[in-house]
């Protein structure tokens, strides 16, 4: 039988009736399809770890933020106690330079000369002049008498009126 050229369908002589296929398989056939069902999976997983990696070193710079900054503020805090102790040391310092000061000054040093030692100040001081050879020896000045018709006492008289006085 002989089958012309073209083939009249429904009535249109222009339109070929074409019998229905299937698509194609790609060139490659069934490998090729399965090769890009496997390529999308393992694009999906890369993206999956590649995103989780990101997760995951984004954390790990967190904690390391957290930690710099706690280790920080724990230098802070030791600069702090440490600034509060040298300022307490540095006012004792002030006190004890204070102290030492008082106790150095010549007016406390002159009443404890006087009060727990027994001194006496220069002024109040007396000599008397016993014998001329004490003074001829140069262990005392010699007092300056204004020369007055009055006979000078005799050593003995000076000795006691010397007692009498301490009474």
């Amino acid at each position: 039988m002989a089958v012309p050229l073209r083939k009249v369908a429904n009535g249109y002589p222009d339109v070929v009736a074409q019998p229905y296929r299937q698509p194609l398989p790609p060139a490659g056939g069934k490998r090729l399809a399965q090769r890009q069902i496997q390529s999308r999976s393992s694009y999906r997983s890369t993206v999956a770890i590649v995103l989780s990696t990101m997760a995951f070193v984004l954390f790990l710079m967190g904690l390391s933020y957290i930690f710099v900054k706690a280790g920080v503020t724990r230098m802070n805090w030791e600069v702090n106690q440490l600034t509060a102790q040298n300022e307490s040391a540095m006012m004792e310092n002030e006190r004890l330079k204070g102290e030492i000061a008082g106790k150095k000054s010549l007016e406390r040093i002159e009443a404890i000369a006087t009060q727990e030692l027994g001194m006496v100040k220069e002024a109040d001081i007396q000599y008397m002049v016993l014998s001329d050879t004490v003074v001829a020896e140069g262990k005392i000045r010699p007092v300056e008498t204004t020369e007055t018709n009055e006979t000078a006492p005799s050593p003995l008289a000076a000795v006691v009126d010397f007692i009498l006085a301490l009474k």
